[in-house]
């Protein structure tokens, strides 16, 4: 019997690939990692392919300086690529602070500037190509490097391009596809080279970047419109009236960009090698070049996980993010080894095997500082990244890649635990974040109506306080706080940006933190007055007690309890979702069970789950409970001396401005 496109559909979606929220939550990350990580192992497999063919091809063609000029060049192109990559992390955040609306705008802006960087590194190449020609020296070899400079230079515009949509999801390319484009380029370069013989190289190397660039557009082009995303144009200008970066984050280009350079420790010694070798490709240099592609997998495998990183960004997420770092430390010590392990394979094959034993300590300090580097970059912490970067590239160049690394890769590992130490630690909530603004800050509250979204209510907020400030949600109440007594939201811009979906809005006047903080506290925007503070394991008790067939996921604990991780893939992911929205204050039903979110030191500790089956009166109850307790645990820090000074009730500073 021939099945329906529906029923294939549900076939297939049984056996869909395992969700990142679903793997951390049952506590079973590697399956997500391993699904993530085979494709990386898979393209930077086919790499090396293309990259030993190429690089054989070079050593008959040419010799001596020749061939370590055109591996410098390599060398140099994939510094450029990495510092580039971390220049746009730049783009990519401010695509996710503005939303996908202005994310158009956003991306042709860089496109615009991408093409200046092109223009002005094809430039450059014309001229040194004229100079050569005016001196009688214009040859295959000189045309080679123009090639790889305009490659570059093509790159630059088409990784802005693909910056727009990777801000926020990943952009899907069959392995097949991206394996026949290689092997095409390949395929060229070896037809070309009977017949045009030197000359073949840098014609095959313009026409496979641009075969492999074309499909590379082609499914960055699809990932906009899967996002339902308008994807940018090069000559779209913004208005006057546009949003625009802040002065910051153009100055944040620099760091960025040799944080993300850090990530080609590699070809910086084989550049380093040459240049103290005469201009000469030395056995350690070649041996460094060949497994090039192996010690790209060691930096970039852990880089894979970057939206992943990027997603669990919510302090409500803190502890799955914290799941996710712990695995990911293990992920890159493995990456290291299997990759050292292909290494050492390859060059004993080469017959280079002395080198393979001192490359380990390269490979493990490469993937730590990567995974540090990736977590420093995703929270916009350039000039620790930087500095992370500069100091391991000068131990790594200084040691040639051997003992000097192995000392980096220990302090890499140490920054690395510093980072996710400082990461796990409880970051300050809504109310916690409002009392230690010490200027000017103004709050205000929309008492949502009945059937509206409080996630649309959520977003519509979010995008016109925008930076200055943050919004919650409690029940059916949306607060928010902006810095500063200027150009903030009052009732009118609240009721616009709302568009109708707010029954009651009430504006503030700018006081300081503490003053706000405690009027929110006193008045009940958030919660009941009174209410209680509830520890996650008295709850969790009482949970148990009052309801036996319901289950309690603990995310304070290393691993989840058997019966949670028995639970679907997809059954999971969307309680997850639920707990999230919970969370803010919403309720959602999308899974069948009733569930809500214990919050402890900022983000969700502890997930109950009720079967709705039966009378849901005691389901609402317990809902109730766990948000009262919620509230409780807010009510009960701000009561911190430390933290809210005590002001007599209805007696507040004067307002600022």
């Amino acid at each position: 019997m021939r099945r329906t496109e529906l029923e294939t559909w549900l076939a297939r979606s049984a056996r869909s690939a395992p969700r990142l929220e679903e793997s951390l939550v049952a506590g079973r990350p590697w399956r997500y990692l391993w699904h993530r990580l085979r494709m990386v192992a898979a393209l930077r497999g086919i790499e090396l392919v293309i990259h030993l063919a190429e690089f054989w091809l070079l050593v008959q063609v040419w010799g001596g300086q020749r061939l370590a000029g055109a591996v410098v060049g390599h060398s140099a192109a994939a510094i450029a690529a990495a510092a580039w990559w971390g220049c746009l992390e730049v783009l990519r955040a401010e695509v996710r602070r503005l939303g996908p609306r202005c994310a158009p705008r956003v991306v042709s802006r860089w496109l615009r500037r991408a093409g200046l960087v092109a223009l002005a590194v094809a430039a450059a190449a014309a001229i040194a190509l004229a100079a050569c020609a005016a001196s009688g020296r214009l040859g295959p070899f000189e045309l080679y490097l123009g090639a790889l400079a305009l490659r570059a230079a093509g790159d630059s515009v088409l990784r802005a391009y693909q910056a727009g949509i990777q801000a926020t999801r990943r952009i899907y390319r069959p392995l097949g596809a991206v394996a026949a484009v290689e092997l095409a380029g390949l395929a060229v370069l070896a037809a070309l080279l009977p017949v045009f013989g030197p000359w073949s190289l840098p014609l095959a190397v313009l026409l496979s970047a641009a075969l492999s660039r074309t499909v590379a557009l082609h499914y960055a082009r699809r990932a906009y419109r899967v996002a339902r995303v308008e994807p940018p144009r090069f000559g779209r200008r913004a208005p006057a009236a546009a949003p625009t970066a802040a002065p910051a984050a153009r100055g944040a280009l620099l760091w960025a960009a040799l944080a993300g350079a850090g990530s080609r420790v590699g070809s910086m010694i084989v550049i380093a090698m040459v240049a103290a070798g005469g201009a000469r490709l030395g056995a350690e240099a070649t041996a460094l070049h060949l497994v090039a592609p192996l010690l790209a997998l060691a930096a970039t495998g852990c880089t894979t996980f970057y939206i992943d990183v990027v997603r669990l960004g919510d302090p409500l997420a803190r502890r799955l993010a914290s799941r996710l770092s712990a695995a990911l430390l293990q992920a890159a010590l493995a990456i290291a080894l299997a990759a050292w392990t292909a290494a050492a394979l390859l060059l004993l094959l080469a017959g280079a095997a002395g080198a393979a034993a001192g490359l380990l300590a390269l490979f493990a300090a490469q993937s730590l500082f990567a995974l540090a580097e990736l977590e420093l970059v995703a929270r916009q912490r350039f000039r620790a990244a930087a500095a992370l970067a500069i100091l391991f590239a000068l131990a790594a160049v200084a040691g040639g890649g051997t003992a000097a690394a192995c000392a980096a890769a220990l302090a890499i590992a140490a920054a690395h635990a510093g980072v996710s130490g400082r990461w796990q630690t409880a970051a300050p909530g809504w109310l916690e974040e409002l009392a230690t603004i010490e200027g000017p800050v103004a709050i205000g509250r929309a008492t949502l109506a009945r059937g509206v979204s409080s996630a649309r209510a959520l977003a519509a907020l979010e995008a016109r306080v925008g930076p200055r400030g943050r919004v919650a949600l409690c029940g059916g109440r949306a607060v928010w706080f902006e810095r500063g007594s200027a150009e903030r939201l009052d009732r009118s811009g609240a009721a616009i940006a709302t568009a109708g979906m707010a029954a009651r809005i009430d504006v503030e006047p700018a006081r300081t933190g503490a003053a706000a903080a405690s009027r929110v506290a006193r008045a009940g925007w958030l919660c009941e007055r009174g209410a209680a503070s509830v520890s996650p394991d008295e709850l969790v008790a009482e949970f148990a007690a009052a309801f036996p067939e319901g289950l309690a996921i603990d995310l304070r604990a290393p691993s989840t309890s058997p019966l949670a991780a028995g639970l679907a893939g997809d059954v999971l992911a969307t309680i997850w979702r639920d707990a999230l929205v919970f969370a803010r204050g919403g309720r959602a039903r999308r899974s069948r069970y009733e569930v809500s979110a214990v919050v402890a030191g900022g983000s969700v500790a502890v997930v109950f789950l009720i079967p709705r089956v039966g009378p849901g009166a005691a389901r609402s109850a317990w809902s109730a409970r766990v948000r009262a307790a919620d509230s409780g645990a807010v009510l009960a820090a701000l009561r911190a001396p430390a933290l809210l000074p005590t002001y007599p009730d209805g007696v507040l500073p004067a307002p600022h401005g």
